[in-house]
């Protein structure tokens, strides 16, 4: 008799302990079947960031305020992204996604885009540690709605995102429209002011490899 209550103590005692190593799975899914890293194991870390800048001009900004500047019908806007690998492993399959506020006609940009969607996406295969990859977008500011807009202006909101199976990252830049009569810049000067940011950027992108030495 002894021995039976002692093999039914003992299996008590087994059942209870898998109760304690299922519960977080039962109740908290999310938890359980989150990633963990081990002390001293590296921890994929991926950032983007979305900027907003003038045409022909070499700043960039987090946001643009009204009172910094009001783009209006015509204006050209650059968008500038940057992924970067911000952990010490390569990072495989980056998905970037870029989807658009309204008001634009693309004059320029990576990848593909969707007009059903108004999402630009494009991918990048392989990051190297604290290496970046920048992209360019350019638009014109267009169609803005006279009979909502012509005495108002109204907030608009970009917001970039990458992921793969490891990590992800997004990132929002904001600026104002309103509508004006006439354009404030032409279909000859968009072409022109395009030529000159594409240039900008390159440049950059080269000075920035030669410092990496590849």
């Amino acid at each position: 008799m002894k021995h039976i209550f002692n093999t039914i103590c003992l299996d008590l005692n087994k059942l209870f302990i898998a109760g304690l190593l299922l519960a977080p799975i039962l109740f908290c899914p999310n938890i359980a079947n989150a990633q963990y890293y081990e002390p001293g194991v590296a921890k994929p870390v991926v950032i983007i960031d979305k900027k907003i800048g003038f045409a022909g001009e070499k700043s960039y900004f987090d946001n643009i305020s009204s009172t910094q500047k009001l783009f209006v019908e015509g204006d050209l806007i650059v968008f500038k992204i940057v992924v970067q690998n911000k952990s010490n492993i390569v990072l495989k399959n980056l998905k970037v996604r870029d989807t658009l506020p309204n008001y634009l006609v693309l004059a320029f940009y990576p990848g593909t885009y969707s007009k059903e969607t108004n999402v630009i996406e494009t991918e990048i295969a392989e990051l190297k540690p604290n290496e970046s990859m920048e992209y360019v977008v350019i638009a014109r500011i267009s169609n803005i709605p006279t009979s909502s807009y012509s005495n108002s202006r109204l907030q608009q909101v970009n917001t970039a995102c990458v992921t793969n199976n490891v990590a992800s990252d997004c990132d929002t830049a904001k600026y104002f429209v309103a509508f004006k009569t006439m354009p404030a810049t032409g279909a000859g000067d968009v072409a022109v002011k395009t030529v000159l940011i594409l240039s900008m950027s390159a440049t950059a992108m080269l000075l920035r490899k030669k410092a990496r030495g590849y």
